[in-house]
């Protein structure tokens, strides 16, 4: 399986007249797109059931905005469809009264493995693209976007994608985007609990948490989760650690009994994990 890559967009963002945009589901990330989108030069119509949130959203960005898919544009006037719901029971309730049409369908919705490889029997343009950087990315056009597509992108989906991301990986086969995503955030929820323990390990042996992570900042143990132990969002990080337990219900238990043995284990792991980098350069702007 070839390494994700990542191909830099053509320097478009926010250049011209910009494509017909559907955004389904304006929870958080929903909103936050369909507002990028927006004031990048898209034409987007917002569907969203909850009335007070879909309310918000119109005032916000000037757009229109509906309760139901049936009573937005129609289909074949629409360049992508946006699905930004929660649930994996909700995307297939979407994709199931979405018309099938020419334009890709963006799935942003975090899946099991299971369910983003389904994704593949779908007889809609599928665009498998979950995606990490929470409200604050989406409403700056700053996602990391982790992008499989069956077919090439169309250009207005290459629009939308170069408008919403920072950094997008892009994948050679379904579910990908998945395994990447569901790895990664639980490899963050590892050190999110090895950043605890410790911490209380230091505090019992006289060092308080304020000194700990003070160090951690500055030293070897240093990572994105301990510079940002304070203030991220446990549940969601959690919810994607449940998502990958639906397919690997045996994690990795990891422990420091017998030090020597985890020394050579690492040593190992360098072995099999040696080859060409892989990199992720910006979204174009």
């Amino acid at each position: 399986m070839d390494a994700p890559t990542e191909v830099p967009g053509a320097g478009r963002r926010g250049a011209g007249p910009g494509p017909s945009v559907v955004v389904v589901g304006l929870g958080p990330i929903g909103a936050g797109v369909g507002a990028a989108l927006a004031e990048r030069g898209a034409r987007v119509f917002g569907v969203e059931p909850d009335s007070e949130r879909a309310a918000a959203w119109a005032a916000e960005t000037g757009m229109p905005v509906a309760g139901r898919l049936d009573e937005g544009p129609d289909r074949d006037d629409v360049d992508v469809v946006i699905v930004a719901v929660r649930l994996a029971a909700q995307v297939w309730s979407v994709l199931d009264a979405l018309p099938v049409g020419d334009g890709p369908v963006l799935v942003l919705t975090t899946l099991a493995l299971a369910d983003a490889r389904a994704l593949a029997g779908s007889p809609h343009r599928i665009v498998e693209a979950p995606v990490s950087g929470g409200p604050r990315g989406a409403r700056d056009g700053a996602l990391t976007v982790f992008l499989h597509a069956r077919t090439p992108l169309t250009p207005a989906a290459e629009r939308v994608v170069e408008d919403i991301a920072g950094t997008v990986f892009r994948f050679d086969a379904p579910g990908l985007p998945a395994v990447a995503k569901l790895t990664n955030n639980t490899l963050a929820g590892y050190i999110a609990l090895a950043v605890a323990g410790m911490a209380d390990v230091a505090a019992a042996a006289g060092l308080d948490h304020a000194g700990f992570l003070a160090v951690v900042a500055a030293s070897s143990g240093r990572s994105w989760m301990g510079d940002h132990f304070a203030g991220f969002r446990q549940d969601l990080l959690f919810k994607d650690v449940e998502l990958l337990q639906q397919d690997v219900p045996e994690l990795p238990v990891i422990h420091m009994a017998g030090v020597a043995g985890r020394a050579a284990e690492i040593e190992s792991a360098r072995r099999r994990m040696a080859g060409p980098a892989v990199e992720a350069a910006p979204a174009a702007t």
